[in-house]
């Protein structure tokens, strides 16, 4: 099962933040409430991904350190961010599992077409098989015994040397 990867989901919360309030957490500003974004996109990253400190300031221009800072400065700057952070993270765990729910009803697909692919060999084979069996049946009775009386000597055959060892 294919899943969603961490630098599509780290552009997520990053859009999802950006495009809600209408502004840009990677500016250098230190008004109080930029730095609460940061903290709630910061708490959502370091939830949602495995992404190392680095990568995830690389989206909003901050060096590990700052990140380092966040991931264990649990405490948010004020209580709305709190609020605001599970909001949002009810949005993305909805946008995560329809993912990969989508993703689950691909490979059931995916699964399907491999069955059904090795039916198909199976119809082949029996096809092949029943070919045989109707050359076998058009034969003259004559050649018929012919091809049984091959067969039982060899099968005499392999008993003998299966007695034998």
């Amino acid at each position: 099962m294919e899943k969603i990867s961490d630098k599509k989901k780290l552009d997520f919360i990053y859009s999802l933040i950006c495009s809600d309030r209408n502004i840009d957490i990677s500016t250098r500003s230190r008004q109080e409430h930029i730095v609460g974004y940061r903290w709630v996109y910061i708490q959502l990253a370091v939830e949602f991904t495995y992404c190392s400190s680095r990568i995830i300031g690389s989206l909003i221009k901050r060096d590990h350190a700052t990140i380092v800072y966040h991931k264990n400065n649990k405490v948010a700057p004020d209580d709305k961010w709190v609020r605001y952070k599970d909001e949002l993270r009810d949005i993305c765990i909805k946008e995560f599992n329809s993912f990969k729910k989508t993703n689950n009803r691909r490979a059931s697909l995916i699964n399907r077409l491999i069955n059904l692919k090795v039916e198909l060999a199976c119809l082949k084979k029996n096809k092949e098989t029943n070919e045989m069996i109707d050359n076998f049946n058009k034969l003259n009775n004559t050649r018929k015994r012919e091809i049984l009386d091959n067969i039982n000597v060899k099968l005499k055959i392999q008993n003998k040397l299966k007695e034998a060892a």
